[in-house]
């Protein structure tokens, strides 16, 4: 998914960026994302020259959310699972509290596992800048807003007219 947003401060390869509100937000039911819509934490990977202000898009590779999810949530629900058999096979009986027991403990190890698995890669897990706007591209995106099949962000030089020419409309 690549979002749009705005550099707020530097840190090296970390970049704070402002994320704007998108046309789909109005559709959604999240009012806690629309209302919280704070800054994130981005890395810089191809060293773009970035200054406070710029506009940017910034892009979240989706197998990345979907390790990040494996060891943050399936991963502690299979040692839960593990830990369970392993304790009903342990302590056979007709109490399954040894059982539940072991599953809990494989949980918490799991979770455990799973979150310093996760702080390990971090770096990688991060939303990466993929491109640095020109600063006047949002405004003539919002103003035209798609017609005469003008995209803001299509191909290199931002903006594309019918007629693969000038911008003349503009």
């Amino acid at each position: 998914m690549i979002e749009r947003g705005t550099v707020k401060e530097i840190q090296n390869k970390q970049v704070s960026i402002q994320l704007e509100t998108q046309a789909a937000c109005s559709a959604c039911g999240n009012t806690l994302c629309k209302t919280n819509r704070q800054s994130i934490l981005a890395v810089n990977p191809e060293n773009f020259e970035l200054k406070v202000g710029d506009p940017v898009e910034v892009t979240v590779e989706g197998r990345a959310q979907a390790i990040g999810a494996f060891w943050v949530l399936l991963f502690p629900l299979i040692l839960f699972l593990a830990g369970y058999f392993i304790g009903r096979a342990a302590f056979p009986g007709p109490s399954e509290a040894p059982a539940a027991l072991c599953g809990l403990l494989g949980l918490v190890i799991g979770m455990v596992a799973g979150v310093f698995i996760q702080s390990r890669r971090r770096q990688d897990a991060m939303p990466r800048i993929v491109r640095v706007l020109p600063a006047d591209l949002t405004t003539i995106g919002v103003l035209r807003g798609g017609e005469g099949g003008g995209v803001a962000g299509a191909g290199d030089a931002g903006i594309k007219d019918n007629a693969g020419g000038a911008n003349d409309a503009l």
